[in-house]
C-alpha cells in the first residue's frame, strides 16, 4: 500500500455520483461524497472512477473525495484505514500530514490540515505488492466529527 497519486488528479474531477444526504458537521456542511479509482491519464480511462471494488494491480490508485460548504479557509481532517490482514509494505509520505501505523499493521491514520480548493478535499493511495484482499473500511472524520464511512474490496 503506497501513499498518495498528485493532488492535482483530484482537483479537476467532477464527482460524477453523490451521497444522497447533506449532512452538517457544526459549520461544515458535506454536499458530496465518493470513493473510487484514480487512473493514470496513459489509460485512457477517466481520472477518477467511482467503485466500492478496487483490484489488486501495483500502482492503482484509489481514495475518495467529498465536497465541503463552508466558510472556512482550512480544515482538518483525520482518515482512518482498516485492512483485512496486515499489510506488508505501509509506503507513507510524512511530508503530506501526520501518519500512524497500528502494531499489528492493520490500521493507518492519516491526519492532515489542509486549504480548500474549490471546497474538496481528498485522499488517495496505490495499491502495492502484498496488499491484503478482501473488504477495507476507510472512516473519515472532518473537524473531529465522522463525516462518511466508505467500504471497498480489493481483489
Amino acid at each position: 500500500m503506497g501513499c498518495c497519486l498528485p493532488a492535482q488528479c483530484a482537483k479537476r474531477v467532477p464527482l460524477k455520483r453523490a451521497s444522497t444526504t447533506t449532512d452538517t458537521l457544526s459549520d461544515v456542511e458535506i454536499l458530496r461524497s465518493e470513493f473510487g479509482l484514480f487512473n493514470s491519464p496513459q489509460l485512457g480511462r477517466p481520472a477518477f472512477e467511482p467503485s466500492l471494488k478496487v483490484p489488486l494491480r501495483e500502482g492503482q490508485g484509489y481514495g475518495w473525495i467529498i465536497l465541503l460548504k463552508t466558510k472556512k479557509l482550512k480544515v482538518s481532517w483525520r482518515e482512518e484505514l482498516s485492512l483485512p490482514a496486515p499489510a506488508p509494505i505501509i509506503g507513507i509520505d510524512q511530508t503530506r500530514g501526520r501518519h500512524t501505523v497500528s502494531a499489528d499493521k492493520m490500521k493507518v491514520t492519516t491526519e492532515r490540515e489542509v486549504d480548500l480548493e474549490r471546497g474538496y478535499i481528498h485522499n488517495s493511495w496505490a495499491v502495492a505488492a502484498g496488499d491484503p484482499k478482501g473488504l477495507h473500511v476507510l472512516r473519515v472524520y472532518v473537524e473531529g466529527k465522522l463525516a462518511r464511512t466508505f467500504e471497498f474490496e480489493t481483489e
